[in-house]
């Protein structure tokens, strides 16, 4: 059985290691650097917010609620989002 080839995004703000990571999967056809209003990761209509764990945890003590911000704007522009 054959895989789907995929177009993906990474957001220009990326760590090389993250870009690189997305290029050496087969299923990618192409990758695109963007600077993407929401997600760090987007794929065929999929977004992904990348989170290190101490960055996941301080957005979701932070009172100006970022995480929040992050996740509503990517639901409003993708199909599916995950953090």
């Amino acid at each position: 059985m054959s895989k789907q080839k995929v177009d993906a995004t990474v957001d220009v703000h990326e760590p090389t290691s993250v870009v690189e990571s997305v290029m050496e999967h087969d299923e990618v056809e192409s990758l695109e650097l963007d600077d993407l209003d929401s997600g760090d990761i987007v794929v065929e209509g999929t977004a992904f917010e990348r989170k290190t764990p101490s960055d996941f945890a301080s957005s979701m003590l932070e009172s100006d609620n970022r995480l929040r911000d992050q996740v509503q704007r990517m639901v409003e522009q993708h199909d599916n989002v995950y953090v």
